[in-house]
Formats: structure tokens, C-alpha cells, sequence
């Protein structure tokens, strides 16, 4: 299993994952559960192409919610708009969303998904809300 959290601005985005135990993988716990953060993208030297990935070569049997923080907005843009790739196995799953100037701090579930015995199943994501409406010239990232 993989996520990957991907965005094209400076603000400083983290990616979070919640694993069965309540304990979560992100910047300040890279690693948990089997699960791990490789990086945390602009929290110091700044990118303009950054990606965070959390990587498990097999995940414990249990739920696990997948989330996305706004934790820094250190650009000139009104809007950040974000992607979340999520691997398992051979399928691959993409999640949109925005973040606006203003709601530093803000989470967001992306995804939400059970694991028992080597079967994962997708239980929420925030693609059962309302499509995400993001302008085609804001996010070049997201048409990939």
C-alpha cells in the first residue's frame, strides 16, 4: 500500500494516516503500525513541486483513515489545491481537494479503508461528497 500526497504551491501540506491502534503517521511519527512518512515537504526548505508519501509493505488488519492537514500557507495563491494517490496492489485510486487561504490548520479525510488478512476494503473517501471544483489553469499536478 501507498499514498501520496501531491501539490504545486509552497503552502506546506502534510499528509496523516490514523491507524487501527489511534496512533497516527505524520511529520511528528513517521512511522507506526508498519506504515512510514518518508519526508515532510516544506516545513523548512521549500519546493514548488513537493510530494509526501506514506508507504506500508503490508498494513495490520484494522481500519485506517487517510487525512490531509493545511498546516502553513507560505504562498500568494487564494487556493491550494491538493492530489492523493492511493496504491494497493496493482489498483490505483485518485482523491481531489482545496484547501483556502484562511483555513491553516484545517483536516481533511481522504480516504477511510479496512485491511484483514491481506484484503483491503475502501469504506469513505471524499469522493462520495461532491465533485471538487478546481479550475484547470489553478492545479497543473491534477490533470496528470
Amino acid at each position: 500500500i501507498s499514498l501520496s500526497l501531491i501539490w504545486d504551491e509552497y503552502g506546506d501540506l502534510d499528509l496523516h494516516a490514523l491507524t487501527p491502534s489511534d496512533e497516527e503517521i505524520f511529520y511528528g511519527n513517521k512511522e507506526s503500525y508498519g506504515g512510514t512518512l518518508d519526508i515532510d515537504k516544506n516545513a523548512g526548505d521549500e519546493v514548488r513541486d513537493p510530494v509526501e508519501n506514506i508507504i506500508w509493505d503490508k498494513a495490520v488488519n484494522g481500519e485506517y483513515t487517510i487525512s490531509v492537514v493545511f498546516f502553513n500557507n507560505r504562498s500568494k495563491r487564494k487556493t491550494i489545491p491538493f492530489k492523493v494517490e492511493f496504491k494497493i496492489f496493482k489498483d490505483v485510486y485518485y482523491y481531489k481537494g482545496i484547501f483556502t487561504k484562511g483555513e491553516e490548520k484545517k483536516k481533511v479525510d481522504i480516504v477511510k479503508f479496512g485491511c484483514r488478512d491481506g484484503r483491503y476494503l475502501i469504506h469513505k473517501s471524499i469522493n462520495d461528497k461532491a465533485p471538487v471544483d478546481i479550475p484547470e489553469e489553478e492545479f497543473d499536478v491534477l490533470n496528470d
